[in-house]
């Protein structure tokens, strides 16, 4: 970590060679890691792609909750991150320690699952005497009762014109997804950070939430406006931070503006710790504005494991962000393919490939498009990333639950699913929990069967069902099935949204850049001034491309349009020659015609 002087006395050398070993196996922590684990100071740690954070702050938890242990202390570590991903990590290296479950005071989860736990749900039970768990409706359910609501004052959003339909669902995404807050003066309030019509139903929409909350319906992003009134208490403050001495956020380029500013206002202060790590270069969430980090120091973790110098020269020109490759790791020199029909850049991707001996693999290779509909314009469609199957695992699990309560309960499916997301929404939420345990490997059959067992007693059931039931059979296969599939082989090109790579690697992948794109201005800004910007143009679109070229390790192609490249002034076209070799699709497809003649 740049210019920052750690001596490396905060864990002692024994117990950091030890999880040293259990995290990287025969690997070391580079000196900006070990830097980062040993350092305890309120500071915003930049972590640009590659470096390792989640790994590293994976060993500084482990650390610290030994220390922790050691000392006898009562003092609590809160880790906060964006993903479940991230999560599974640090609960994967505490498992090797032989932490089963995590610990009184601390706590290891998501920011919705903080602001849920410390936040929302005690403000709820507080407000509403009796309340015993709270329930996210689905976003369809949720956006089903808004439009009716919103068409009772305007008729319009109940039109069934292609036209109006379209219209009418761009408004309700926007308003469904706008970052809630109370105002000074205590009323309920909201903004988007995305275009469109908005503030002529904002009003309405207010109206219909208040009135949605008061019928049990809450959407993930009331967590933070509901935990905002939670949080003016000055008691629950106090509580908060006498509990946690360190707060660790994880990608806090993410997080949400309103849940970064009541954090800072909790524990951003003498006595606690706050470190938020992350790249606020890969915030690409377009409905996330950009969160300040004022008020925070700042360092640098800059050495990158992941891609060799020919790839970090493309992406410090973007960024300017000194990404220092190490120097065992090695990239190929990245291609700029200039293409004229798009319908022709999977099979020039797939020969180049095949001239650089890489093989063609699912979850190795992809064509990367910032939006779905450019799949469409490339001739094929998007393919599930790993996240999308686990979900489809998780989803065909919680159907044989299903299954299974309506065949002891006598009742239908569609009345079980009924049942559980109105009447017994919080024995819904529990097993959803357990399940999810289950899948990161953190619970067993035992607390899946409990929480069935619980809610059969309580909707009037005689029965009982026990660990040799075949539901647990079958949830086992479909565990086994998402653990062992082997990685494909292809003869096409998996094709992949840049969002939902957020945060994978792949060996190889081409960045589409669509004609005339907000993205494709995005990536020119560095190698020229005098583009006009498309509209509504920022720098989030320059992010997104940051991005998806950052997932390579070993080989980069950014296809870019011929007639773009062509209009380019001689200086910007050499200064893309310095970094890539142009090539244009016309020769690559005719050479290898004439090969194969």
């Amino acid at each position: 970590m740049q210019t920052l002087k750690v001596p490396y006395d905060t864990f002692s050398d024994e117990w950091f060679k030890k999880i040293e070993k259990i995290v990287l196996g025969d690997y070391k922590f580079n000196e900006e890691q070990k830097k980062f684990i040993h350092y305890c100071e309120s500071a915003v740690i930049k972590a640009g792609p590659g470096s390792g954070k989640t790994t590293a702050l994976a060993a500084k938890v482990a650390l610290l909750l030994k220390k922790i242990e050691v000392e006898g202390s009562l003092t609590g570590v809160c880790v906060i991150t964006h993903t479940n991903s991230a999560v599974d990590e640090i609960l994967k290296v505490l498992k090797k320690l032989g932490y089963k479950d995590i610990p009184h005071p601390h706590f290891i989860g998501t920011v919705n699952e903080f602001f849920n736990k410390y936040g929302m749900l005690p403000f709820l039970k507080r407000a509403n005497k009796g309340l015993v768990d709270i329930y996210f409706s689905e976003e369809k359910i949720l956006k089903k009762y808004f439009r009716n609501e919103l068409a009772k004052k305007h008729p319009w959003f109940r039109a069934t014109g292609q036209s109006y339909i379209q219209n009418s669902n761009g408004v309700i995404e926007r308003l469904i997804n706008s970052h809630l807050y109370f105002d000074t003066d205590g009323k309920l309030n909201t903004e988007t950070f995305q275009h469109g019509s908005f503030d002529k139903y904002k009003d309405d929409y207010l109206f219909s939430k208040k009135e949605s909350w008061k019928k049990g319906l809450f959407h993930v992003n009331d967590t933070f406006s509901l935990a905002q009134k939670y949080f003016k208490f000055d008691s629950v403050k106090r509580r908060l931070q006498g509990r946690f001495k360190y707060l660790l956020m994880d990608e806090f380029q993410d997080v949400s503006p309103l849940a970064l500013q009541l954090l800072k206002k909790v524990f951003l202060l003498e006595g606690n710790i706050f470190q938020m790590i992350g790249d606020s270069n890969q915030h690409i969430a377009y409905s996330n504005p950009e969160v300040s980090t004022k008020g925070f120091k700042t360092y640098y973790l800059n050495q990158t494991n992941r891609f060799g110098d020919s790839i970090a020269t493309v992406l410090n020109k973007m960024f300017q962000d000194n990404l220092k490759p190490t120097e065992s790791k090695k990239s190929l020199q990245p291609i700029l393919l200039l293409y004229k029909d798009p319908k022709k850049l999977s099979d020039c991707f797939k020969l180049i490939l095949n001239q650089k001996d890489i093989m063609m693999a699912n979850e190795h290779t992809a064509m990367l498009v910032a939006a779905r509909s450019h799949a469409q314009i490339l001739g094929g469609k998007i393919n599930k990333t790993n996240k999308q199957k686990l979900e489809s695992t998780f989803q065909k699990a919680k159907n044989e639950i299903y299954r299974l309560l309506a065949e002891e309960t006598k009742f239908n499916i569609q009345s079980i699913k009924r049942e559980l997301q109105r009447e017994y929404a919080s024995y819904d939420l529990k097993i959803n929990k357990t399940l999810i345990e289950y899948y990161r490997g953190t619970a067993n059959h035992t607390l899946i069967r409990d929480s069935i067992n619980l809610f059969l007693n309580v909707f009037g059931s005689n029965s009982k069902i026990n660990k040799t039931n075949g539901l647990f059979r079958i949830l086992e296969e479909l565990k086994e099935v998402e653990s062992i599939s082997p990685t494909k082989i292809s003869d096409k090109n998996s094709m992949k949204t840049i969002h939902d790579l957020k945060g994978q690697t792949l060996k190889a992948n081409m960045v589409y850049l669509y004609k005339n794109s907000r993205e494709e201005h995005g990536f020119l800004k560095s190698y020229t001034s005098l583009l006009e910007p498309p509209r509504y143009y920022n720098d989030i679109n320059k992010r997104v491309v940051f991005v998806a070229m950052s997932r390579a390790t070993t080989f980069l192609a950014v296809a870019l349009h011929v007639d773009t490249y062509d209009s380019l002034t001689e200086e910007a076209q050499m200064k893309l020659k310095e970094d890539f070799i142009v090539q244009r699709d016309s020769k690559i497809l005719k050479e290898h015609t004439s090969k194969s003649i």
